[in-house]
């Protein structure tokens, strides 16, 4: 403490961060990942579709479950 007073540091109580936005296991592009291994795309628009269909898959996973995702549902009503 006798150092931090000599450097002239303050101490708080509060972390730096938000706890909700602390990282966490869950990855929302391993899927995405696992579907381009080994995958050669001729044209901007066969990427364009695959990504497309990723992303619906995932609006439709999150509507089927969304007591998984209460944040993700509820920063959806929040930007309506």
């Amino acid at each position: 403490m006798v150092k931090l007073d000599e450097l002239r540091y303050e101490l708080f109580d509060n972390t730096p961060y938000s706890l909700d936005l602390a990282p966490s296991d869950y990855n929302p592009y391993l899927n995405l990942k696992r579907r381009l291994i080994g995958r050669l795309f001729h044209s901007n628009e066969d990427f364009d579709c695959l990504e497309k269909d990723y992303y619906l898959d995932m609006c439709v996973c999150v509507s089927m479950c969304p007591s998984s995702f209460p944040k993700l549902k509820q920063a959806g009503k929040d930007r309506e």
